[in-house]
């Protein structure tokens, strides 16, 4: 392909994401060597608990190939859900009078909507090239979707194991299209936490037990949704802004407009978020009342999984 029909083909693809509401996209290619290394460690020392499928699914995670025969390129695209004209989060978790829902279950359920969009997006590019293999993800199979978007130029993995984007924070979610496609791919995205550690003690389980390493098993997503036996007495006395504690700790995970979005998504800009707010909790609340001190859902196949993998 020469390079004029490249250039064409990514302003093409750009207007048809901005048309079904992407705000950022970007294409890598499949190695995530050191991301399956990472992951490795992190079964290996049991951080991920009872989820015996981030064992079971082997390397299919971490090799796009195995998952969908003759992959060569990922498109990774990013959908905002802070919603228009929403309140701060903190301010409303300050607010007595005021019950928090979690950001992302605002809207419609974005696996539907995304997985639609994405399906969409991948039909059109056939129109454009011809057919070709691909496979569309959104929480739906075993994937690295952080490490590939930040491969992928959307955003760099911060030191909660978050994916951020200057603009956005982490307040959206990302979906993949696998494709057998030899696109050209883009820059990695650069880290800008620096000295900062702002997300670490803002964790009210200490789950984030050093810089990019998360354990499961302290995790407040991972004890509502993931465990099936009670939760343990020493990490019941959870805060209402847990998840989204972390997730606004630092400037550069609230980002620097998520009250006023891009019209138009780029391709490979700065960057799903896995954590959420939620309602108070008080000590020795029975199971039925913790689950709600973490968002029901997250952005990854289970929230601590995705925050610990994708490093």
């Amino acid at each position: 392909m020469h390079k004029a029909d490249v250039d064409t083909l990514r302003l093409q693809l750009l207007a048809e994401a901005t048309a079904l509401g992407f705000a950022a996209l970007g294409i890598t290619g499949i190695d995530l060597t050191e991301d399956e290394r990472h992951l490795d460690r992190w079964l290996a020392a049991g951080r991920h608990g009872e989820m015996d499928y981030m064992a079971r699914h082997g390397t299919k995670r971490s090799r796009p190939a195995e998952l969908l025969p003759g992959t060569l390129r990922v498109i990774s695209a990013r959908m905002d859900y802070w919603p228009p004209g929403g309140r701060d989060a903190q301010q409303v978790l300050a607010d007595p009078t005021s019950a928090y829902v979690s950001r992302y279950a605002l809207g419609r359920d974005y696996h539907k909507l995304m997985r639609k969009a994405l399906a969409k997006l991948a039909a059109q590019l056939e129109e454009w090239v011809g057919p070709f293999g691909h496979r569309v993800f959104v929480d739906s199979a075993p994937v690295l979707e952080k490490a590939l978007a930040r491969n992928a130029g959307l955003g760099w993995i911060g030191k909660h194991t978050n994916l951020i984007a200057r603009d956005a924070g982490s307040w959206f979610f990302l979906g993949e299209i696998y494709t057998t496609l030899e696109l050209p791919i883009d820059a990695p995205a650069s880290a800008h936490c620096g000295t900062c550690t702002a997300c670490i003690p803002a964790c009210p389980t200490g789950a984030i037990v050093a810089p990019w390493q998360l354990d499961a098993r302290r995790c407040i997503s991972y004890l509502t949704i993931e465990l099936h036996g009670p939760i343990p007495e020493e990490l019941r006395r959870c805060s209402a802004i847990a998840s989204t504690a972390v997730t606004t700790a630092s400037s550069c995970a609230r980002g620097t407009s998520s009250r006023a979005r891009r019209a138009t998504p780029t391709f490979a800009r700065a960057t799903r978020s896995t954590h959420r707010g939620s309602p108070s909790c008080s000590p020795g609340a029975p199971r039925t009342s913790m689950r709600a001190c973490a968002a029901r859902r997250s952005t990854a196949s289970a929230t601590s999984a995705g925050c610990a993998t994708s490093r």
